[in-house]
């Protein structure tokens, strides 16, 4: 990677386990999960499928496929062997559907996947809930917690 990464930066890239990088806008936040990212598929051989990684906005997750289909061509460009680049096929071929979007739609595949576990019908499931409708429930919760 021809970028170069501050302190902070390359702490977080080498960190083992689950972490939260916090940082304002343009500080390389994207920088630093694709590079962690592509250590846990290339270096720990750990599955595109066995992982999740959340942002805020769908744009951004977009980017973060976008960078990481970018990295994992150029590695594959680079392997030199066919087992490699066997592996980095497949973890392409999981790109579009990895567990890479906003916490609203991972926590939205869950409930649509798992809608039998709770009062709610696939119908209901499938139904985006209003603007409008979802600014009362909000203000409901809040109400409700605030007042426990």
């Amino acid at each position: 990677m021809s970028v170069t990464l501050t302190q902070e930066q390359r702490a977080a890239i080498e960190a083992r386990g689950q972490i939260i990088v916090p940082a304002s806008a343009g500080s390389g936040k994207t920088t630093v999960l694709i590079e962690r990212l592509m250590r846990h598929i290339l270096d720990d051989q750990i599955p595109l499928s066995s992982i999740l990684a959340m942002t805020y906005t769908d744009a951004a997750a977009n980017e973060m496929k976008k960078r990481l289909a970018k990295q994992l061509q150029s590695r594959l460009q680079e392997a030199d062997d066919e087992q490699t680049r066997a592996y980095i096929r497949k973890q392409l071929s999981l790109l579009p559907d990895a567990n890479i979007s906003t916490i609203h739609s991972f926590c939205l595949s869950i409930v649509k996947k798992y809608y039998y576990v709770t009062d709610l019908t696939p119908k209901q499931v499938e139904t985006i809930l209003d603007p409008s409708l979802l600014a009362i429930y909000e203000q409901e919760a809040c109400e409700e917690v605030l007042h426990e």
